[in-house]
């Protein structure tokens, strides 16, 4: 079975907040909706910045090999 196959049929409510029931694939789709909106924030200060001073998230440049993204796509497969 693929990781998505299990995360969809976590729907088992694991907590209760503001009156509704949280699962943990709720809680997974929340965590990666809060991803995506701090990536994009980040891309969009990035793009929009007319200061190109030292930047608080390139403290260190991030570089992706070709097996370290195999090995990636593998594990989340």
């Amino acid at each position: 079975m693929g990781t998505i196959a299990i995360i969809v049929q976590l729907t088992d409510p694991l907590c209760t907040a503001f009156g509704h029931g949280f699962s943990w694939r709720d809680l997974i789709l929340i965590a990666g909706g809060l991803f995506l909106v701090w990536k994009a924030t980040k891309d969009i200060h990035h793009n929009v910045d007319p200061d190109r001073g030292p930047d608080l998230f390139d403290s260190k440049q991030a570089g992706i090999s070709f097996a370290s993204a195999i090995v990636q796509i593998l594990i989340l497969d």
